[in-house]
């Protein structure tokens, strides 16, 4: 119990991945919905790789949630690197009310979700492993952008 407990303080030692929103942009339409795609930079501050496994999110739209997902991260960040990923938003417009004719030019959006990683070290992995400790780290973001009929 005490080699476990001298190892658990590695684990705190490490800094979480960084996780923004660099980009938002409208990527297709059609009279009933469109697809809003959201550019993510992650990023790891650490001198050790981290294991990226998934993103949960929910994006609103005017106040109101329109969609929400979740999309494998599935990678492996290295040592202070940063990598992007994609995340896609499918806004039917029956759900908050718009049609080919009340379509806004511009619309406020709000982004929320989490990363979830594991950090390196096999106590760590057995810890994830068993449901004892899944790291997650959230992130948020919101604007506007401009919508194309």
């Amino acid at each position: 119990m005490l080699t476990m407990m001298a190892a658990l303080p590695g684990c705190n030692m490490l800094q979480p991945p960084s996780v923004r929103v660099q980009d938002v942009a409208q990527i297709e339409a059609t009279s009933d919905g469109t697809v809003l795609n959201f550019q993510l930079a992650m990023g790891n501050p650490n001198a050790e790789s981290l294991q990226l496994l998934e993103v949960s999110y929910e994006l609103s739209i005017d106040g109101q949630v329109v969609y929400e997902g979740r999309r494998a991260a599935q990678r492996t960040l290295g040592p202070r690197t940063e990598a992007d990923m994609e995340l896609p938003a499918v806004i039917p417009f029956a759900r908050i009310g718009w049609g080919e004719e009340a379509l806004p030019r511009d619309a406020k959006y709000q982004l929320r979700g989490s990363l979830q990683y594991v950090t390196p070290g096999y106590i760590a992995e057995i810890l994830f492993d068993t449901g004892v400790r899944r790291p997650r780290i959230s992130f948020a973001d919101q604007g506007e952008v401009t919508l194309d009929r």
